[in-house]
């Protein structure tokens, strides 16, 4: 098997991006800025530790709050480092891997990188409220090795049903295949942070991290569940990468879900912000009849597209160039007449921020 690392043009682009500009980009929130923030003192803290295949209390305590066995659970660098995992673990050259769509840019590069072959789409369409249809036709007519979802889904936020996964589940079993659901926004809704697809049928893998709605990026914190067997196999590929996870890593990643009161202080404080700024910015676009959009079940994103269908490039340039304010395109999203705007930044920023885009569809208007 041959990698082919190509650009992921999403992450260039934001990594690219002029930081004195209102951000309506993350779709993750911000929740600390320094270790004190979470009641951790730096001079406590070790460098070392025996962490062999993953820090034996930190899988025992992620492992509790999803009801499940530790054995099924593999560490990584992040979510984005367990769905490469995944991939890698279960795909070659050849292999066929199919992916909804609208898609995260990221799955789509990584599937190609894995098994050099261009994606099978799955359409989630706006007429079903983006939602998974286990009935569609491509389902019965394509075969495929691994089915790669997300759950909220990236970039709607709509969320699916556990019955739902199940049924693509049998689906995939019956030709020796596999679910894999990205779930990094899936705490954002009430109880989301027990449910994990994984536990409800073998042939489904869950990846998740604490980047999103805990809002620590920096960490590098992701957790993968899945049988045993392919937890083993995952952990041995993960050798090749980089040995161990930094201990330092994993200790506060197991400070922190393990203590009940950081943990759930952390989850409140980004779901209230996330209802309090979707009202926000529902207000504004009940003002914006050009724009079409379904209410998000959780999460700081919306899918924002044009109603008549028009390209979004032209209006994404003006909202940046004219307007000082940056939204995600759309073609990241293989959607070309919208763009994903996320809420997950100050009151203040926010109010700016759909003020421009509001001054910036009269402009387009005008």
């Amino acid at each position: 098997m041959k990698l082919r690392f190509e650009t992921i043009e999403i992450f260039d682009w934001i990594k690219r991006l002029p930081i004195d500009l209102i951000d309506l980009t993350s779709s993750g929130a911000y929740n600390a800025k320094a270790l004190n923030d979470l009641g951790l003192d730096i001079e406590e803290l070790p460098l070392w530790g025996n962490n062999y295949y993953g820090f034996k209390p930190l899988k025992e305590t992620i492992a509790a709050r999803y009801s499940t066995d530790p054995d099924h659970i593999a560490l990584t660098l992040g979510a984005s480092m367990a769905n490469i995992a995944v991939l890698l673990a279960l795909t070659g050259t050849g292999d066929r891997i199919m992916i909804e769509t609208p898609v995260y840019q990221p799955f789509t590069r990584a599937a190609e990188a894995v098994t050099e072959l261009a994606p099978i789409w799955l359409p989630r369409t706006r007429q079903e409220e983006y939602h998974l249809s286990p009935d569609h036709p491509v389902l019965a007519n394509k075969s495929f090795k691994i089915l790669m979802l997300s759950n909220l889904h990236n970039p709607t936020g709509s969320c699916d049903p556990p019955e739902t996964f199940v049924e693509l589940a049998e689906i995939a079993a019956a030709q020796n295949g596999w679910i894999v659901v990205d779930e990094v926004f899936l705490p954002f809704i009430e109880g989301g942070e027990k449910r994990c697809a994984a536990l409800l049928h073998d042939r489904i893998i869950s990846t998740c991290s604490l980047t999103k709605v805990w809002g620590l990026p920096g960490l590098r914190a992701g957790w993968i569940t899945a049988r045993p067997d392919l937890v083993r196999k995952i952990e041995h590929l993960v050798d090749y990468f980089y040995v161990n996870q930094p201990f330092i890593t994993d200790f506060i990643t197991w400070r922190i879900l393990s203590d009940d009161r950081t943990f759930n202080q952390l989850l409140e404080k980004t779901r209230k912000r996330t209802t309090k700024n979707w009202r926000i910015v529902e207000t504004y676009l009940n003002d914006m009849p050009l724009l079409d959009y379904v209410k998000p079940a959780g999460g700081l994103s919306v899918l924002l597209r044009f109603r008549d269908g028009r390209k979004s490039a032209q209006f994404i340039r003006i909202l940046r160039e004219d307007y000082g304010t940056l939204v995600v395109p759309g073609e990241f999203f293989d959607v070309d007449d919208g763009f994903r705007l996320s809420f997950g930044c100050e009151e203040d920023t926010l109010r700016r921020g759909m003020e421009a885009v509001k001054e910036a569809l009269a402009d387009k208007e005008s």
